[in-house]
């Protein structure tokens, strides 16, 4: 499954993502996201766009990837034994 979106910056900067996202400004600043996800809804790719507007005729674009990997691969756990007293 796909996800596609727009996401306000001032949420992120408040967030655990604060030392990334308060470098830029919330003003003139768009971000748009796609997730990519397996059918059994684990992530597989994030790609971000951060788009700064510095004037009318000036745009810069940042763009980040991430790639998951081996997610719902791990060890086994097991649970623990109950035992009566």
């Amino acid at each position: 499954m796909t996800y596609r979106g727009v996401a306000r910056l001032e949420p992120l900067a408040a967030g655990p993502g604060a030392p990334f996202y308060s470098q830029y400004s919330a003003d003139g600043t768009k971000l748009t996201y796609t997730l990519v996800t397996s059918l059994d809804h684990l992530p597989q790719r994030l790609d971000i766009e951060l788009a700064v507007e510095l004037e009318p005729a000036s745009i810069v674009r940042s763009l980040y990837s991430v790639t998951y990997r081996s997610w719902g691969e791990g060890t086994r756990i097991d649970a623990p034994t109950l035992t009566r007293r």
